[in-house]
């Protein structure tokens, strides 16, 4: 924009790239943007996980203010944040900026299976009553869900997939048992052990931080 005497302004028209203020500008609509593609997939990867916000930061590594300030734009993530959330969400770093989760197919049918705490499942395997889930994990496309299927978070942090044990032989097989006083445990079986087999461990859907 020119004024009467011929000089240019320093206030300028936003699509000027050149013009210091308008440039400042563009770099903060760009800022601010990829703020919000990270806030928007961080916040849809927890819910398809079922797990909370304060969750993520815990399991990433990483100081819950920090995470809370890096959604809210006031502080930009680092690669080794990133890196951090994403394998907390099973996802690559790269997604996370990608913006909106892409919507399924509505022909895909989306197999859901309840999310529970360890204490949970032992406590409703011991009262032969179903589980009450805290939240709800999308199962693998490949896998079939059936009847007493569920994922829970174990020691190391990571969800897992249970569901009843296939075959009678349970030697060899990662299993979750019940220990005395209402506790469980994840272990592999070399034999038929004494402590009663809940469910089964089908595999790990979202591994836990390193």
């Amino acid at each position: 924009m020119l004024r009467a005497h011929g000089r240019y302004s320093a206030i300028a028209d936003d699509a000027s790239p050149f013009d210091l203020y308008g440039s400042r500008r563009l770099a903060r609509r760009w800022k601010d943007e990829v703020h919000r593609r990270l806030r928007a997939r961080v916040r849809a990867e927890a819910e398809r996980l079922g797990l909370q916000l304060t969750h993520v930061a815990d399991r990433a590594g990483v100081s819950r203010s920090h995470f809370w300030d890096v959604l809210a734009g006031r502080k930009s993530p680092t690669l080794s944040w990133l890196a951090k959330v994403a394998a907390v969400l099973g996802r690559e770093p790269k997604d996370l900026l990608s913006g909106d989760p892409p919507v399924p197919a509505p022909s895909r049918k989306v197999q859901r299976v309840p999310l529970v705490s360890m204490a949970e499942a032992a406590a409703a395997f011991s009262e032969s009553r179903e589980v009450r889930p805290s939240g709800w994990v999308d199962a693998p496309a490949r896998r079939a869900v059936r009847e007493g299927m569920f994922a829970a978070v174990i020691r190391d942090g990571s969800i897992c997939l249970f569901g009843p044990l296939e075959g009678g032989d349970p030697a060899g097989k990662v299993v979750l048992v019940q220990l005395r006083g209402g506790r469980c445990a994840v272990k592999q079986l070399r034999a038929a052990g004494r402590e009663p087999i809940i469910a089964e461990l089908l595999e790990v859907l979202v591994p836990g931080p390193r």
